[in-house]
């Protein structure tokens, strides 16, 4: 499983790279939460979160795991390409 540490440094990759890509645009805006809080815990502006703000992070990484094809969020991942040349949804 992919650990806080690389969820929210993979979040925080989508958040800079691809916040304006018509893709991921409503999938941003809907985790308008989760994604900000890991840009935030990424870029080290944040050292310490609530155990109530961590659900958040948590769960906008599972929606972005099922979001690409996966089944659950159980796969260890070190980066978005990996994330994304994996992903299910992008076979042919």
């Amino acid at each position: 499983m992919t650990d806080f540490d690389r969820a929210c440094a993979i979040l925080s990759e989508l958040y800079i790279g691809y916040s304006d890509d018509p893709e991921f645009r409503d999938f941003i805006e809907y985790n308008d939460i989760g994604i900000p809080l890991a840009h935030f815990i990424n870029d080290g502006l944040v050292k310490e979160l609530d155990p109530s703000a961590n659900i958040y992070i948590e769960e906008t990484f599972s929606l972005l795991c099922k979001s690409l094809g996966y089944k659950s969020a159980t796969y260890d991942f070190d980066c978005l390409d990996e994330l994304f040349e994996m992903a299910p949804s992008r076979e042919e």
